[in-house]
């Protein structure tokens, strides 16, 4: 009965993986379609600062590294939900690693922008405010998992779910 239970949370969180990651990869594709309007209405804003003329400088490089680093995730998120399904202890390595990276990387967005804002001076504040601009785009791919706090879940449940299969 207990490893029955465990086989179905662990391929339960499995599916809900492979559903958030397609998710993920359509909120990208949305992300991408609409930048070109974010950065047209970016250049469009008058800095308050007069000896700067773009308040948002590295609007490109920013979103794009936004973007890449929330695919990587959602690949190796694609990837755990094979292993997961698999019941392999590979499976629990990956859920654990990749729900870890993005508790890290859900978490220390905002500590680097203080440290920018604390810490780098005007060019710094500069990056802080291209990063709080154009932030919601670029970390679209994983937004939908932390806005209902889906990798503190899919942690707790698949390790739980392992326990169980190794307690039987």
């Amino acid at each position: 009965m207990r490893q029955s239970v465990a086989k179905v949370t662990l391929r339960l969180v499995a599916l809900c993986n492979l559903l958030f990651a397609a998710l993920g990869v359509f909120d990208i594709n949305g992300a991408i379609s609409a930048f070109p309007i974010a950065r047209k209405s970016a250049l469009a804003v008058k800095s308050p600062v007069p000896w700067i003329d773009n308040p948002v400088p590295h609007l490109d490089a920013v979103f794009y590294t936004l973007t890449a680093i929330n695919l990587a995730f959602l690949i190796f998120l694609a990837l755990s939900s094979f292993f997961l399904w698999r019941l392999t202890m590979r499976g629990r390595l990956m859920l654990n690693l990749v729900f870890g990276l993005e508790l890290l990387y859900w978490l220390g967005l905002p500590l680097f922008n203080m440290f920018l804002s604390r810490w780098a001076g005007d060019s710094g504040a500069l990056l802080r405010v291209t990063i709080s601009f154009i932030g919601t785009l670029g970390n679209s791919g994983i937004s939908s998992q932390l806005d209902i706090a889906y990798p503190i879940i899919a942690l707790i449940a698949g390790n739980i779910g392992y326990w169980m299969l190794s307690r039987s």
